[in-house]
């Protein structure tokens, strides 16, 4: 009956505009104090008799009196039984339970039984991390709520729940449609990523061989990739390196939930965090180089090693890199957790 009725009946619907204005106005759920409100209006009507006995609150949907609304309950049908049940419980005192009565919430929780904790805990783990109970789960004490206090508190920390916690964000982001993973396609989607990285400086060519295109080298050291000293020694061949950098783009968002997960930030920090995760590829795309002191990433120098090492990263000026301060804001760059990867951008 609410859904039916606050159609109309909401600040800006037709039943408080002229010329059938009246002061039946519901909340929509959300609104501040809406539940409240929204008895007490109906409590108004139901406590209002048309003839004796007939109250307003049922006469009025029913087409038993006027109504601008039209019928909105057929007269004699089952919705009409629980609309009449309900007005009388609001034409009753606050009460109504009555003296004597088994109050509402207990009768509805005497037949419920609670889970064991072991039950509990296994219903956790497959919510939580996707998995079954592990023999070390049978194993644990569960002899108090404290013990299953803890073993959840562990499961937390493990990194099968920050798996699920990072699945769960991408069901919302969608991110790892970007990757080749998903995609099963080195170009289109992997292509236009690195495009929207263009805007960071000569570097994000890096990983294409002289001549096809866009500057590879290092301004501040000459050195380009395939040559002595740049972390990708060897032959630089596009376009596996630079699927990789651009794989490596669309992770980005998903690596900071893990990160905040995981370090147990605020997580306003998903909306607020001033850097971004990065791993050896982006970080190059990114101006920044071996010998920069913000790198942090080991010297296993493999593309399955470096795809996966995501570090936090904050954007500095470089000679590589183009991006500037924010006006007014000192040396800080325009990072805003999520809100900024160029994969959900």
């Amino acid at each position: 009956m609410f859904s039916r009725c606050i159609g109309c009946h909401n600040e800006y619907g037709l039943a408080v505009t002229p010329p059938t204005a009246n002061r039946h106005v519901l909340r929509f759920p959300g609104d501040v104090d809406f539940a409240a409100h929204n008895v007490d209006v109906l409590r108004s009507l139901a406590r209002q008799d048309v003839t004796p006995g007939l109250s307003l609150l049922l006469a009025l949907p029913t087409g038993q009196v006027g109504h601008s609304g039209g019928v909105v309950i057929a007269p004699d049908s089952p919705e009409e039984q629980v609309l009449a049940t309900f007005v009388e419980r609001l034409r009753r005192e606050d009460d109504v339970c009555g003296e004597g009565a088994v109050a509402p919430l207990e009768a509805a929780l005497a037949d419920l039984s609670l889970l064991s904790r072991r039950s509990t805990l296994a219903r956790a783990r497959l919510a939580l991390a996707s998995q079954p109970l592990s023999p070390a789960d049978e194993a644990l004490p569960l002899a108090t709520d404290e013990e299953l206090d803890a073993a959840l508190v562990a499961l937390l920390d493990t990194p099968a729940a920050a798996n699920r916690v990072v699945a769960i964000y991408n069901d919302w982001l969608w991110t790892d449609r970007f990757t080749r993973e998903v995609t099963r396609t080195t170009s289109g989607v992997n292509q236009l990523l690195v495009r929207l990285a263009a805007q960071f400086g000569p570097r994000r060519f890096y990983f294409q061989p002289e001549g096809t295109g866009g500057q590879q080298c290092d301004p501040a050291t000459d050195v380009c990739c395939g040559e002595a000293g740049s972390p990708y020694p060897g032959s630089c061949v596009q376009p596996t390196a630079g699927n990789n950098a651009a794989d490596s783009l669309a992770r980005e968002p998903l690596e900071l939930v893990r990160h905040v997960w995981s370090e147990g930030l605020p997580v306003d920090t998903l909306a607020t965090g001033d850097f971004t995760m990065a791993n050896p590829y982006t970080a190059i795309l990114y101006g920044f180089n071996p010998q920069a002191p913000e790198w942090t990433f080991d010297d296993v120098n493999t593309a399955a090693n470096d795809r996966a090492e995501f570090h936090p990263l904050r954007l500095r000026d470089t000679p590589a890199n183009e991006l500037v301060a924010q006006p007014g804001v000192g040396d800080r760059f325009p990072h805003a957790g999520l809100l900024t990867p160029h994969a959900v951008m």
